[in-house]
């Protein structure tokens, strides 16, 4: 595949365990990263980048607005997860309480996070995140307030999603997002191990204003998420529904290959429990050994000290 690939990384949407299988593709060299803090500036630090470093890249990857392809020299095809918007801005919530353990002592709640998120400087996050990043609206502008995402944006982003990524994935459908990767990309390293989860989560129950708060505020990504589960579907019936078994056969195949990671990950936590044993055994004898030694030199200090 001569064209360069576009990962758009949306916030709690399996992205970083992405990155992870995107890794085991790719050389580090061939790969660049807008980084999740700074990802705009990481943006334009690509931008400004000579054509001839741009060319090496075979992924860009990370946090981003839709639009980075228009400063390639190169083709290139944009990737992406999608979740379902009512259990991605509830895992977002959640990771901000792990991040902010302040606010769960408070108990900071869920409408908290949502109405008090332009104090927070989350905005985008709360309202109608992935119809932003994929529109590409706000690529050079300022971020659209809360409240004034438009039609005119959610229509931009489904057609984006027609013409420019070869899999918009989902997030419920991990793994048949990873087989379509590999049909229309060429991956070939597809196992993983899940990374980012929040498994610190509190079991609290949604209440139902919070839910109808959620579905406001995501009304444009509801729809969205929709479309591209339609579109989504359909590359499901024409890659994979021709091979029934594909999708248990990889996941079979996965589950062997995490517990082979899991024991290669014991072994090598006994050999570096053990290193660390023959370095304190090896020390604790070079002590015993030398303990003459320091002991004249304790005496000859004393002697010195003395004349």
């Amino acid at each position: 595949m001569n064209q360069s690939i576009i990962f758009l990384h949306i916030h709690k949407a399996g992205g970083t365990t992405l990155h992870d299988i995107i890794l085991q593709n790719y050389k580090k060299s061939e790969s660049f990263y807008t980084e999740a803090s700074r990802f705009r500036k990481s943006t334009y630090d690509f931008i400004n980048l000579d054509n001839n470093e741009k060319k090496q890249y075979k992924i860009i990857r990370g946090h981003m607005y839709f639009g980075i392809h228009k400063y390639l020299p190169q083709e290139a095809t944009y990737i992406s997860m999608l979740r379902d918007p009512v259990e991605r801005l509830i895992s977002n919530y959640f990771f901000y309480l792990k991040n902010n353990p302040q606010q769960r002592k408070k108990n900071f709640t869920l409408k908290d996070y949502i109405l008090k998120s332009q104090e927070l400087k989350r905005e985008d996050i709360v309202n109608n995140l992935q119809t932003r990043l994929i529109s590409g609206y706000d690529f050079h502008n300022k971020i659209t307030p809360i409240g004034k995402t438009t039609r005119e944006m959610l229509e931009q982003a489904k057609s984006n999603i027609i013409n420019h990524f070869s899999v918009a994935g989902l997030t419920e459908y991990f793994d048949e997002s990873l087989i379509l990767f590999h049909k229309k990309l060429g991956w070939k390293n597809l196992f993983y191990k899940k990374q980012n989860v929040n498994i610190n989560k509190v079991k609290k129950e949604i209440s139902h204003d919070e839910l109808e708060l959620i579905k406001k505020y995501n009304n444009l990504d509801i729809e969205l998420y929709n479309f591209a589960k339609k579109r989504f579907f359909q590359q499901m019936k024409n890659e994979i529904e021709p091979h029934k078994d594909i999708t248990t056969i990889f996941q079979m195949g996965n589950i062997t290959w995490q517990n082979q990671q899991n024991v290669i990950l014991k072994k090598e936590k006994e050999i570096a429990s053990q290193k660390k044993l023959i370095i304190s055994i090896k020390n604790s004898l070079i002590w015993k050994a030398t303990t003459p030694l320091r002991a004249v030199g304790k005496i000859f200090n004393l002697k010195n000290k003395g004349s």
